[in-house]
Parts: C-alpha cells; structure tokens; sequence
C-alpha cells in the first residue's frame, strides 16, 4: 500500500501543516494554542460555507458546554490576532447571527514548498539592501514573494472613539454610544456591506451585514462581541 503524501496549506502568508497543527511565516514558528490551531484546520477545511456557531460548539465543547460560547469568541480573537498581520479583509469572516467562515487564500503545497519559499524571501531581504543586485533580481522574486498578499483597502467612511475604529466598507450605517471617554461602548450597525472593528490599530472583530440586517456590537476593554 502506498503511503498517504503529506501535505501542508499555504494561508496567506504563513504555511500550516494541518497534521501536527504547528504554524510558521517565514520559515519561524508562530504560537497559537491547540484549539485554536484545530478550529482553524476545522474552519479552512470547511472554507466553500459558512460554520454555524452551534456547530463549533458541538464539534469542539459538546461534552463541556458551560462557557463554550465565551470560549469560542477567544479562540476567533486568537486567530484573528495571528493570522491578520496586514491591514484588509481578515481571514476569519463574521456571519452575524450565524458562524465563521474562512476567507483567506489556501493552497495546498508540498513540503518542502514552505521551506523553498521561506529561503526566497530571507535572500531577498538581503539583496533589497544592495540596489543593483536588487534591481536584477527583483523581476524573479518578487512575484513569487508577493503572492496571497493581503492588499490594503481605504474603507468608504469610518468612526472613532478613543482606541476603537470602526471601518465601514458599503452601504453601511453606525450609531454608537460611549458611557465614558475609553468605554464601554454600544454600536448598532445596519446595511449592506463589510465592517471592521479595530482597538489601537488592531482588529478585532470583522462581519459582514446584507439585506439591512442589524448587527449590535459591544465593546469593551479593548475587545468586540457582535451578535
């Protein structure tokens, strides 16, 4: 019998090995927590539809479900927080009212395709710092290098409030009330469109809103939970 090929998935920028669940960009380990490491393996498997939050609940606190929702919201926050390094779309998409899906780019590669390629973009670190070399080389690696980039977007309007910046791409509407300057706050979005919630310049939360559907965030201490 022929043995199963390994294989490991190119998301983004960073390459996964969906056996092990270990995570590297640029040839380095990056940390992520057991959970968060499967339910991702679990979401990009499942990356053509959107996971509902009650099967995620089943699949992964079914025996245990006191605080599973609590507990599902900081494994989202802990992917995001890893996985979203470049300003745009996250990888990690919000269906208020419904689940996750995931949206970022994915290949499967072989493996020694990440090591390949963790070994260009360490050499063309280095060349960009000698211009003539770089110039000569620069047709040959940087499209390999820039590949599954996150491009960055200029959102359509926006609001802010001492930490918190809510970017609305669309149709979108916000009305949002702070009890005091650094918060609590409550926001009511509505629309058709795209919104993305940062806390000092990081993401924390991003969902998508159609058909005029209402999403309520609230936000707190530097987090957002959107229902």
């Amino acid at each position: 019998m022929r043995e199963r090929r390994r294989e490991f998935w190119r998301l983004g920028t960073f390459d996964f090995d969906p056996a092990t669940l270990t995570l590297s960009q640029d040839g380095v380990m990056v940390a992520l927590n057991r959970q968060s490491a499967e339910m991702l393996r679990y979401l990009a498997e499942r990356r053509d539809r959107v996971v509902t939050r009650q099967e995620l609940v089943d699949r992964f606190w079914s025996s245990t479900p006191a605080g599973a929702e609590d507990r599902l919201n900081t494994c989202i926050r802990r992917m995001r927080a890893v996985l979203d390094v470049d300003a745009g779309d996250s990888c990690i998409e919000t269906h208020p009212r419904v689940g996750y899906r995931y949206a970022g780019s994915f290949a499967v590669v072989s493996p020694k395709q990440p090591e390949m390629r963790a070994s260009l973009e360490i050499l063309w670190k280095k060349v960009k710092s000698v211009p003539a070399v770089a110039a000569a080389l620069g047709a040959l690696f940087a499209p390999v290098l820039l590949t599954n980039s996150v491009s960055a977007r200029t959102p359509d309007s926006q609001y802010q409030n001492d930490g918190y910046t809510i970017e609305k791409y669309g149709d979108i509407s916000s009305n949002c009330d702070f009890e005091y300057e650094d918060g609590p706050g409550h926001c009511v979005i509505s629309g058709d469109g795209r919104v993305r919630i940062l806390f000092n310049g990081a993401l924390i939360e991003e969902a998508v809103v159609e058909q005029q559907k209402r999403l309520t965030c609230s936000l707190n201490a530097g987090e957002a939970d959107c229902s």
